[in-house]
């Protein structure tokens, strides 16, 4: 005769009663106020959006006896829009160019840029173990203008973007001046690319003139200050332009915001891809923000992590809460949507970032991945060695 015994299984506890009785109100109501929330803020949003939409344009630098400007380019593994850049630059109309590219890495990125280089271009030998802080640190060995714009070797510059950026260093107005990209012309057709695109124009759209960072891609900086501040002399393998942005701040100058000079670069595609890289930024941001003590800098920085950890971690506590842990985690992917929503609209309107009906359904997968890419950027900053690995 068969003696089995039951396996009892353990009783719910208080908190997961309470959670899976209350899940249904708290998901209501939280929704609810998601809604009145989000609407609140794309009534402010639409305002601004319609204000940039009618301003004027930056002016673009047009001096009459236009001083020396270096561009300054580390290139490693870039053998695929090397060429497309280095025709980018050859054909910038500004009359008094200096040019000095650093490049290197496994591929023939090296080779490519020494036959597509002319006239005044250098092109530097980028050896193993530089880095792009070293690389930037040879480039500047070699240059001699008075101001030095920083670029990417996979970005293609525009004359009246790069004058626009220029401009506010070369009327004193600013002794820095930064502003963000756009994505290639071939990629614009993509979902994943114009989700990514309208995110830029949102972030540019709502920042406030004076940034506490810079972009490393599309930047002008007058030679004395970046002498001043080091250039690039102190070891930095992880965020290069985070760590000169903060070097800059903490001598007390200020990193202009020129919206509408935004550089076309190489938008990622692949969705691993993508996670490094945001990954990368938000680390960097971290690493430097410590290392400066910037405190109020880091603040965002936290905040996402948190974000990240709690998307992680909500459904982990489902048995100790009850579907009350689903609720929540319900409600931060409504408001992921609600927000990739807004961000798409104000890029319309701001920049006429295409939006099709593809691309407004497509948000209901690339808003979860917002949060995604926080839980990543969690995980990478958490590994050994996060402060060496780019």
């Amino acid at each position: 005769m068969g003696t089995g015994r039951r396996r009892r299984t353990a009783a719910p506890t208080r908190p997961r009663r309470l959670g899976d009785r209350q899940a249904g109100a708290l998901l209501a109501a939280g929704l609810g106020l998601l809604l009145l929330a989000n609407a609140a803020a794309w009534r402010r949003e639409r305002a601004l959006a319609r204000r940039l939409r009618a301003a004027p344009a930056s002016p673009r630098a047009a001096p009459a006896a236009p001083p020396r400007v270096s561009i300054l380019v580390a290139a490693r593994d870039e053998a695929r829009l090397i060429e497309r850049h280095l025709a980018s630059v050859r054909g910038l109309r500004y009359p008094n160019l200096e040019y000095v590219l650093c490049a290197g890495g496994a591929d023939d990125t090296l080779a490519r840029a020494r036959r597509a280089a002319v006239g005044p271009m250098q092109v530097l030998v980028q050896e193993p173990g530089d880095g792009k802080q070293g690389a930037l640190r040879r480039c500047l060995e070699r240059a001699s203008g008075e101001i030095v714009f920083l670029t990417d070797a996979d970005c293609l510059l525009e004359d009246e973007r790069f004058e626009r950026v220029l401009a506010p260093v070369l009327d004193g107005r600013a002794v820095v001046a930064t502003a963000p990209s756009d994505p290639l012309p071939e990629q614009r057709a993509s979902d994943f690319v114009r989700h990514q695109w309208a995110a830029g124009v949102y972030a540019r759209s709502l920042a406030p003139v004076d940034l506490p960072l810079l972009s490393g891609r599309n930047t002008a900086i007058r030679m004395d200050v970046l002498r001043e501040v080091g250039g690039f002399t102190e070891p930095a393998p992880v965020g290069t332009d985070y760590h000169l942005a903060r070097r800059l701040l903490a001598r007390g100058y200020r990193i202009r915001l020129v919206r509408d000079g935004a550089v076309v670069t190489e938008y990622e595609t692949g969705v691993l891809d993508y996670l490094r890289q945001q990954s990368r930024w938000l680390k960097a941001q971290w690493i430097h923000g410590r290392r400066f003590d910037a405190w109020r800098a880091m603040a965002p920085v936290a905040r996402a992590y948190a974000i990240g950890v709690g998307f992680a971690l909500l459904p982990c506590l489902a048995p100790a809460l009850g579907r009350a842990a689903w609720a929540l985690w319900a409600m931060g992917l409504a408001h992921a949507l609600l927000h990739r929503l807004r961000q798409l609209r104000l890029s319309q309107i701001v920049a006429d970032v295409p939006v099709s009906r593809s691309t407004w359904l497509s948000s209901a997968v690339y808003a979860p991945l917002d949060l995604l890419r926080l839980a990543y950027g969690v995980l990478d900053a958490a590994l050994p060695g996060a402060e060496r690995r780019w």
